[in-house]
C-alpha cells in the first residue's frame, strides 16, 4: 500500500464490455466545412520534400482525382499539404515500381478485422487491382498519378480508421472526458517513407496492456468463429440448482464440448458425471466471466458460456475501440484502471496488478462519467453532502423506519 500513497502519474476509467453497441453508430461532429475536426489542423510544410524520386504532375490532378472519387474529399485539405510539401511529385512509386511501403500498407489495410475495426475499404476493388497488378518481364514501370492519390487516400483513410477510432468527435457527448492526442497526416507520412515502416500508427502505437489484450483475444475468437459453424447450447439446470462434483447431469457432455468450442483443451466423452478433470477447467474459467474462482456450475456460468461467439467478437471489437482511446502513460509505471461494471478499481505497477478493491459507480440515470487523467493525492474517507433529492427520498424515509438509521450507514 506505500507504493500506491505516492504520486500516482494517471488515473485511467474505462467501461469494459458493458455499454451498447450503439455507440459505435454515433454521429461526427463537422466543422463548418463537412470535414472531421481532428483532420482540420494547419500542418507547417515542411522544407524537405517526402520523397526524393517521383514525377511531377499538376496540382488540378487532386481536384480531378476527387471529383471521380468523391469518398476522399474529406481529406482534400490533407491531400493538398502533402503533395505540396513533396513540390506536387508521386510519393508511393520511384523507377523501378511501387515502393516497397504501398505493400505494406495493402497487407495492413487487409488485416483491419485484426485491429477491431469494422470498416468499409472505399474504392476497395480499384485499389486493390492497382496494388496487385504484376509488371511484365522486361517492362519499364510508367508512373501512375491517379494510383499515387489512390494510396494516400486509403493511408489517409487507414490512419483515421485505426489512430483516431470511430467516436473521436463525440467523446464528450457520452460523457467520455478522455484526452486526444493531436497528429500530423504530414508528419506520420514523413516518418513512414523515411523508414519504411508503418511505425507510429494501429499496431505499433503504445496502448495499456488491455488494449493489446483485447486484440489478442479478438484473433483467438475470430478464430473460433471460422470452426464452429453450429454451436453448442447448454441446457438449463434443473430448478436452478448448481451442480457440484460428482453430481450426474444429462447436460455434462454439452458442457464438455461447449467449453471445448471455446478453445479450452478438454476431453469429450459422453459421460454424465461431474469429474475433477472438467471441475478443475470450470475452476479456472470462471474468473474469466467474472464469478470467483470455483468448481460450481450455475445457471450464470451457463448463460455466459451460451453467449455467441459472434456476439462476444462483438463485444471485443466496442471494448478495443474504447481502448483505443486510452493512451499509456510513458511517465510512470503506475496507474489506476476502474472497470465500472465489475465495480472493482485495479491498481497496476509495471503492467502487473498489485491491489483491487471495490468502488461505488453511479446509476443508470447518475452514470459515471469517463475520464483519463493525472492524481497527485488519495483523500480517505471524504466528506460527501448527500444532494437534497436523496434525502427525501431514502434518507427521511430511512430515518422514519430505523431511528439509527444515520449511524447505521456512517452518516453524521
Amino acid at each position: 500500500m506505500k507504493s500506491f500513497l505516492k504520486k500516482i502519474a494517471i488515473i485511467q476509467v474505462i467501461i469494459i464490455l458493458c455499454i451498447p453497441l450503439f455507440l459505435l453508430a454515433c454521429k461526427s461532429k463537422k466543422t463548418s466545412d463537412g470535414i472531421d475536426h481532428l483532420l482540420t489542423q494547419i500542418e507547417a510544410i515542411p522544407t524537405i520534400p517526402l520523397a526524393k524520386e517521383g514525377v511531377f504532375f499538376d496540382s488540378i490532378e487532386i481536384v480531378k482525382f476527387i471529383k471521380k472519387y468523391p469518398l476522399f474529399k474529406s481529406f482534400q485539405k490533407q491531400f493538398d499539404t502533402v503533395y505540396r510539401a513533396n513540390n506536387y511529385k508521386t510519393i508511393w512509386q520511384d523507377e523501378d515500381g511501387l515502393k516497397e511501403l504501398s505493400n505494406k500498407l495493402f497487407a495492413r489495410i487487409n488485416k483491419l478485422d485484426e485491429e477491431g475495426i469494422v470498416a468499409t475499404i472505399p474504392y476497395k476493388d480499384a485499389f486493390y487491382e492497382w496494388i496487385q497488378k504484376e509488371q511484365k518481364p522486361g517492362e519499364k514501370f510508367k508512373s501512375d498519378i491517379e494510383l499515387d492519390l489512390m494510396i494516400t487516400g486509403q493511408y489517409f483513410n487507414y490512419i483515421k480508421q485505426v489512430y483516431t477510432g470511430k467516436i473521436s468527435s463525440n467523446l464528450e457527448s457520452i460523457n467520455w472526458f478522455l484526452p486526444t492526442k493531436k497528429f500530423s497526416y504530414l508528419e506520420l507520412l514523413q516518418k513512414n517513407l523515411a523508414d519504411t515502416s508503418l511505425k507510429g500508427i494501429g499496431t505499433t502505437v503504445e496502448r495499456i496492456p488491455q488494449y493489446t489484450g483485447l486484440k489478442k483475444q479478438l484473433s483467438i475468437y475470430n478464430e473460433l468463429s471460422k470452426t464452429n459453424a453450429i454451436e453448442t447450447v447448454i441446457p438449463a439446470l434443473i430448478k436452478n440448482k448448481p451442480l457440484k462434483l460428482n453430481d450426474t447431469a444429462a447436460l455434462i457432455p454439452l458442457l464438455s464440448k461447449r467449453i471445448s468450442e471455446l478453445g479450452y483443451q478438454i476431453k469429450l466423452d459422453t459421460n454424465k458425471i461431474y469429474t475433477s478433470d472438467l471441475a478443475a477447467i470450470v475452476n479456472r474459467i470462471k474468473p474469466r466471466y467474472g464469478f470467483k474462482p470455483d468448481s460450481l456450475i450455475t445457471s450464470s456460468l451457463i448463460k455466459e458460456l451460451n453467449v455467441p461467439i459472434k456476439k462476444r467478437i462483438e463485444q471485443l471489437i466496442v471494448n478495443i475501440e474504447r481502448f483505443r482511446w486510452i493512451p499509456k502513460d510513458t511517465s510512470s509505471n503506475e496507474f489506476i484502471l476502474v472497470n465500472i461494471p465489475e465495480y472493482t478499481l485495479h491498481y497496476y505497477e509495471n503492467n502487473t496488478e498489485a491491489w483491487t478493491c471495490n468502488v461505488v459507480v453511479g446509476a443508470l440515470m447518475t452514470k459515471t462519467v469517463i475520464f483519463s487523467g493525472s492524481m497527485q493525492y488519495v483523500v480517505m474517507s471524504p466528506y460527501w453532502y448527500v444532494p437534497q433529492s436523496l434525502i427525501n427520498k431514502e434518507v427521511k424515509p430511512g430515518m422514519a423506519r430505523n431511528s439509527n438509521y444515520l449511524s447505521s450507514h456512517r452518516m453524521e
